[in-house]
C-alpha cells in the first residue's frame, strides 16, 4: 500500500513539472499565440551543426549560411567558407541588400530577438531591437528599406523600416503571425501567415493594400517561401505526411 502511494506521488510531482515546464516561456509572450512554445520551437532560428539557411548572392558568387549559431560567407569558386560572425548569440536567416556589401539575419541571444544588419566591408553591425520578438529580415528592392516580422504593437506583422531615416509603418495588418517577408517585382510583397492550424502563401501589392492567396496547407512549419531570381516563379515548402517536400508557383 505504502509502495502505492509513494508511485502515486511520485507521478503526480512529476506530471505537475512536466506542466510547468511546458509554459515556462525564455521569450516575451506574444498576443494572440495561445502556444508560446509552439513559436519558440518553429519560428525562431535553430542552433545546427551544419549549414542551414542558405543565400545566395547577388552576383552568384557566394553563399551566406548559419552554421554552430554563426553566420559564414561561402566562396563559390574556392569552397572555401569563412566565419563573418563571433556573437554569443545564435545568428540565423541571412539576407543580401541587392548591392552585395551588406548581409541581415536574426541574432537570437537565448531570452530575446534582434535584427541585424552587417557591412561586409568592415563588419559593423546596425542592430534593431524592440522589446519584443523580432524575425525575418530582408531588404527591399532597392535596398532602401528592411522588412521585418515583429511583436511590438501586440500580435507580430510584418514592419517596413526606412534604413536612412529610420521611420517605420506596419504593413499587415490582423494578420496572424505573418513573416518571411520576400519582396518581388512591381511593389509586391511574398509572405506566410499562420492562422490556426494551417498555413498560407500570400503574394500582397503594397500600393493596393490587397492580398492574393496562393496556397494554403495544414501544420507546416517549414513552409519558407522564397522567390527565384527572375522573378516568374515562387517556392515554398509543404508537408507530404511525415516529410516535406518543395512546391513551385508560377
Amino acid at each position: 500500500m505504502r509502495s502505492s502511494l509513494f508511485g502515486l506521488c511520485i507521478a503526480l510531482f512529476l506530471s505537475l513539472n512536466m506542466a510547468h515546464a511546458q509554459w515556462t516561456n525564455r521569450y516575451p509572450k506574444v498576443e494572440g499565440r495561445g502556444h508560446h512554445t509552439y513559436l519558440e520551437q518553429e519560428d525562431l532560428p535553430i542552433l545546427a551543426s551544419g549549414p542551414t539557411d542558405p543565400a545566395p548572392s547577388p552576383d552568384g558568387k557566394h553563399v551566406a549560411f548559419s552554421h554552430q549559431g554563426w553566420i559564414w560567407l561561402l566562396d563559390l569558386e574556392t569552397s572555401v567558407a569563412t566565419r563573418l560572425t563571433n556573437s554569443a548569440g545564435i545568428d540565423g536567416r541571412p539576407r543580401w541588400s541587392p548591392s552585395g556589401d551588406r548581409l541581415t539575419f536574426v541574432r537570437d541571444r537565448g531570452e530575446d530577438t534582434a535584427i541585424i544588419i552587417r557591412r561586409l566591408s568592415d563588419g559593423n553591425e546596425d542592430i534593431i531591437d524592440t522589446p519584443a520578438i523580432d524575425l525575418d529580415p530582408a531588404f527591399s528592392e532597392a535596398g532602401d528599406y528592411l522588412f521585418y516580422t515583429s511583436a511590438q504593437s501586440g500580435p507580430p506583422q510584418i514592419f517596413r523600416r526606412h534604413l536612412v531615416s529610420g521611420l517605420e509603418e506596419q504593413v499587415t495588418q490582423g494578420r496572424a503571425m505573418p513573416r518571411n517577408a520576400r519582396p518581388a517585382r512591381d511593389g509586391k510583397l511574398l509572405y506566410i501567415d499562420q492562422p490556426g492550424s494551417t498555413r498560407t502563401v500570400r503574394l500582397r501589392d503594397m500600393r493596393a493594400g490587397s492580398d492574393v492567396l496562393l496556397a494554403e496547407q495544414g501544420w507546416a512549419p517549414n513552409a519558407s517561401p522564397d522567390i527565384h531570381p527572375n522573378g516568374q516563379t515562387i517556392v515554398y515548402g509543404f508537408a507530404d505526411g511525415n516529410g516535406n517536400r518543395l512546391a513551385l508557383i508560377d
